[in-house]
């Protein structure tokens, strides 16, 4: 099973609805398919896609936990996405603005999250990356 990874950068439309204005997607490269990959795929594909002040939604607990344990900054040599966490250091080196990664819960109705403290735009964004993962996954099935 191959696994997709998209970002998603929203803006408020006309209808008051939230609106894809940028992002990515696309199946996740290599032989090592996980969902925390796909994640931190994602992530190092945003990261070097823009160059301003980022506030990642995510729904990976190990995506949020590594940067908040700063896998980012090395050493390189120990976990399973050593590799990963390396590819985004690389991509932050020389990037401006601050980045802060905030947990969203997966899977929530629109009503659960906002009850959970969670914004709208973020919930809307989590839902469409989902979707567009999926999609990038099912279009590099093996």
């Amino acid at each position: 099973m191959r696994c997709g990874w998209a970002w998603v950068r929203l803006r408020l439309g006309v209808d008051s609805e939230y609106q894809l204005a940028a992002g990515k997607r696309g199946p996740l490269p290599g032989p090592r398919q996980s969902n925390n990959r796909a994640e931190l795929w994602a992530f190092f594909n945003c990261v070097k896609s823009t160059n301003d002040d980022l506030h990642f939604w995510t729904d990976s607990a190990a995506l949020v936990a590594g940067w908040r344990n700063l896998r980012h900054q090395g050493p390189f040599n120990r976990g399973s996405n050593a590799d990963a966490w390396q590819l985004i250091h690389k991509a932050l080196i020389n990037r401006r603005g601050t980045i802060s990664l905030l947990k969203i819960e997966s899977h929530l109705t629109l009503e659960e999250a906002l009850q959970g403290g969670c914004p709208k735009h973020a919930w809307a964004g989590n839902n469409i990356a989902y979707k567009l993962a999926d999609q990038a996954a099912a279009g590099h099935a093996i």
